[in-house]
């Protein structure tokens, strides 16, 4: 009989859990020179110019996010032709959504912990 009384309660809890996570989320930042892009999971990507304003809105985004940029350090092998594609700049980005939900990222991506070298 309990467990007939639990169960719309359990229910109701899990629909309301559902409805908080975002439908999309930011999965993966780059940033050239002082051109930030977030990629969504949902395939959405969001730009900002971090040089005018290092922390803001991302504006334009189907997804409202507030970013903010700390550590920034260029990297002067990006302006390179031919290879700069291939270089990031060093920063660590914070975005957050109107929720509350918050992520964290580094450029370049971080090597895995367990990368060894050849030498």
């Amino acid at each position: 009989m309990r467990v007939l009384m639990i169960l719309p309660l359990a229910i109701g809890l899990a629909g309301c859990a559902e409805m908080s996570r975002a439908p999309a989320w930011p999965d993966h930042v780059t940033l050239h020179g002082t051109q930030m892009r977030v990629s969504f999971s949902d395939g959405t990507v969001c730009r900002a110019q971090i040089a005018d304003a290092p922390s803001g809105d991302l504006q334009g985004c189907r997804w409202p996010m507030h970013y903010d940029v700390s550590g920034y350090r260029p990297s002067y092998l990006a302006g390179v032709p031919g290879i700069g594609q291939w270089f990031q700049s060093y920063a660590k980005i914070e975005l957050s959504a109107p929720s509350g939900q918050s992520w964290r990222f580094e450029t370049p991506d971080p090597a895995p912990t367990n990368a060894r070298g050849d030498g």
